[in-house]
């Protein structure tokens, strides 16, 4: 993994702070794997667990906003990310994917006193697939997997809202919270009944 983070602060007034920034990263995944033979001693190259020279870009821009005043703090920001997924395979062809998105977030906190806040929050996320769910072929934690390369990211979307508690004796925090989790990446049985000896799996969402 290569990575490269950018990162700006300012306050533009008294009541206002904002941070920006932009990230790069690079995944490169080199797999391989043996078949020895004892006591004849021959040896056959196989594919590993994961496609041999898969590769993983990620590219994001953020900009994130704070506004502080006497009692209220309110706080919003947005990011864009982009990602290049590609698995090479010489049994199965190589796949690539190019999924993005904007995410972004929103949140108040209001001190009721000077020991008491209320806080509330909105925000929504996004994971693409990875190489992990999109390459691994073979025997994991006894079960065998088989790719997909038809996954979808995940993307979710949270809202809270609680009270804060912070004195020179106790801190303390209550929050109720709900996630709407769409397009959920899991392992599912697939149609064969079993591969090497071994129930087999692939992820779907």
């Amino acid at each position: 993994t290569t990575g490269l983070t950018l990162l700006a602060t300012a306050a533009p007034t008294r009541h206002w702070q904002t941070q920006q920034g932009v990230e790069w990263y690079f995944d490169r995944v080199n797999s391989t794997r043996v078949d020895e033979t004892r006591p004849a001693g021959t040896a056959t190259a196989r594919r590993g667990l994961y496609p041999n020279g898969a590769t993983m870009h990620s590219v994001a821009v953020f900009s994130n906003h704070t506004l502080t005043f006497d009692r209220l703090t309110l706080t919003g920001g947005a990011r864009y990310n982009a990602f290049r997924i590609t698995t090479p395979d010489a049994m199965l062809g190589t796949t690539t994917l190019r999924p993005s998105a904007w995410v972004g977030q929103a949140g108040a906190s209001y001190a009721l006193r000077p020991w008491l806040r209320a806080v509330a929050s909105a925000g929504s996320a996004f994971r693409a697939p990875n190489i992990d769910d999109l390459g691994t072929l073979g025997i994991v934690d006894f079960r065998y997997e088989l790719p997909n390369p038809r996954l979808r990211p995940e993307r979710s979307f949270n809202t809270e809202v609680g009270l804060k508690v912070r004195s020179n004796r106790v801190a303390a925090t209550l929050l109720a919270y709900h996630n709407r989790l769409t397009d959920f990446i899991s392992r599912v049985r697939s149609g064969r009944d079993s591969l090497q000896g071994y129930p087999v799996f692939l992820k779907q969402n």
